[in-house]
């Protein structure tokens, strides 16, 4: 079996994407100004990132 069909080598490449759209969601998260509408709309994305 190559890792490319190993089972744990595909879920941690999922693990991965998922933390990586996690940190550059929470850097624009940290950039963006307080009390704007954005900066609620990435909160939410957030928090539903880390719940999933």
């Amino acid at each position: 079996m190559t890792p490319a069909q190993d089972p744990f080598y595909v879920v941690k490449e999922e693990i991965q994407e998922s933390i990586n759209k996690l940190q550059v969601t929470f850097q624009q998260w940290e950039q963006t100004p307080s009390n704007t509408e954005r900066v609620y709309t990435l909160q939410n994305s957030l928090l539903s990132a880390v719940r999933a």
